[in-house]
């Protein structure tokens, strides 16, 4: 994994993943930024608020097992600079909160995968 090479980036994550990351795949825990649902960083440039999504969480563990991987969740990225805020519902299906997303945070754009 190449993500975390240089000291001030990280990886958000939920940190049920991020344990997961560290223990199995070796990833020291100074390249993780650890949150659950409903947390916020500041990372000055921007600031990641982690949010509800529905799906199931899991992490590919040795000879292929499913592990938890903590709450389903979504992002909102906010970019002072350029105030924009940006929703990334993450795997979900469709869910109520969406609309209180919509209302709290005010997303100017939506990235909003589509699986099967």
């Amino acid at each position: 994994m190449q993500a975390g090479k240089k000291p001030e980036r990280q990886i958000v994550c939920t940190s049920e993943v991020g344990m997961f990351y560290q223990l199995f795949k070796n990833i020291p825990p100074q390249i993780f930024a650890k949150m659950q649902p409903g947390g916020s960083k500041d990372f000055g440039w921007c600031k990641i608020t982690m949010v509800h999504s529905d799906h199931v969480s899991t992490c590919t563990g040795p000879n292929g097992v499913q592990m938890p991987g903590g709450n389903a969740c979504g992002f909102v990225i906010y970019i002072p600079h350029h105030k924009i805020s940006i929703y990334h519902v993450g795997d979900t299906s469709l869910f109520s909160d969406m609309k209180i997303i919509d209302d709290l945070y005010k997303p100017d754009i939506v990235l909003l995968p589509i699986g099967d």
